[in-house]
């Protein structure tokens, strides 16, 4: 059986790789293709990257096999699994939890966490394909990301990017996926967002399925104002039942309100060389290893046009907040995981009769 791994780094390219092989699931597997959608824990974690930043190698071995036994199920000869949190995973993962990277270690356990996954993998020899975008996009997406997620950081922009400085050094990040897998089953690709479905089809999938639909929807970014109170909501330190079921409701309100492609840039163009200048020789040297063509540390954005969240644009987006988390599903979700959260913690066999009451909250 043959094994891809693929990591987008900016959540667009992510999104629209997802997107067709989610639409895309009989005509995959009729060309011998299984490409099965990343597993979440309950706060919307990656659950394989997870148990590898955890050390928890039976664990991932344990996700790889279900893996292996749901594709020779489905008569497939070839796994593609996509998992952008597996880049970075201990510097990010740490920060999606509130622990501050430590600086001394944080590149042993990349190294370890990378190991374990390439431990899980067992016997399969995979390759490792990569889309990689300046820093400074990949620094906004995975931002906007973690604040939006169940286990939202409620940090800024700059002081997440100040915490997360390991993970914007590509080179010496994929250096670790190097040693560990083998230069020549490492495949970065340097290409613009709308062109990343192309490439997939030709790079991961080989060209072996034509007339696959894009997948639905259109890849959005968040409304600023969302992000903006999302983040006031991640400081109120959410019990987990009521962020993960939050999570969803900020979801459904995320493009509703008017945005801007500047509202998404946070600084202006001469801060973010500064602070991204440390990475450009870095990024020279992959690009060489690699065949890329150059590859810049900031992107072509527009200029910062965001003003400040305001209490009216605030108080908009709470009413409506309010509004889906009233509705009937969300609250039906919430009641679920906290009867759930209080048979695991009072009654006996409490864990396995929360895990039946908790496949109603989804």
């Amino acid at each position: 059986m043959k094994l891809i791994l693929t990591i987008a780094l900016h959540s667009d390219a992510a999104a629209r790789t997802d997107r067709l092989c989610a639409a895309n699931v009989g005509a995959l597997r009729r060309a011998g293709i299984h490409c099965p959608a990343t597993e979440r824990d309950d706060l919307g974690r990656d659950v394989l990257a997870d148990a590898v930043m955890g050390g928890r190698r039976t664990e991932a071995s344990e996700y790889m096999d279900r893996v292996r036994r749901a594709a020779a199920k489905a008569g497939c000869s070839t796994v593609v699994l996509g998992s952008e949190a597996l880049y970075a995973v201990s510097t990010l993962l740490s920060l999606s939890r509130s622990e501050e990277p430590n600086a001394e270690d944080v590149w042993a356990r990349e190294t370890s966490a990378i190991q374990a996954l390439r431990d899980a993998c067992g016997e399969l020899a995979p390759a490792v394909v990569a889309y990689l975008c300046p820093q400074d996009e990949f620094a906004v997406s995975r931002y906007e990301e973690l604040v939006m997620a169940p286990s939202g950081i409620d940090l800024t922009c700059d002081d997440f990017v100040a915490s997360a400085l390991p993970a914007f050094d590509y080179d010496r990040q994929f250096a670790l996926w190097e040693a560990a897998f083998g230069v020549d089953r490492v495949k970065l690709r340097n290409v613009a967002c709308d062109r990343v479905v192309d490439d997939f089809r030709e790079t991961v999938l080989e060209g072996r399925c034509g007339g696959l639909v894009p997948g639905d929807g259109i890849c959005r970014r968040p409304a600023r104002d969302v992000v903006e109170v999302k983040r006031i909501f991640n400081r109120s330190n959410p019990d987990d039942d009521l962020a993960s079921v939050a999570a969803r409701a900020y979801r459904a309100i995320a493009n509703d309100l008017p945005d801007a492609t500047g509202h998404h840039v946070y600084a202006p163009e001469t801060a973010r060389c500064e602070t991204f200048a440390a990475f450009e020789a870095g990024n020279v040297a992959l690009a060489k290893r690699h065949g890329l063509a150059p590859l810049p540390v900031v992107g072509a954005s527009p200029a910062p046009s965001y003003p400040e969240l305001t209490v009216d644009r605030a108080v908009e987006v709470y009413l409506r907040y309010r509004r889906v988390m009233d509705g009937r599903d969300l609250r039906r979700q919430l009641a679920a995981r906290r009867l759930a959260t209080l048979m695991a913690k009072r009654l006996p066999l409490g864990k396995s009769l929360a895990r039946l009451v908790g496949r109603v909250a989804g």
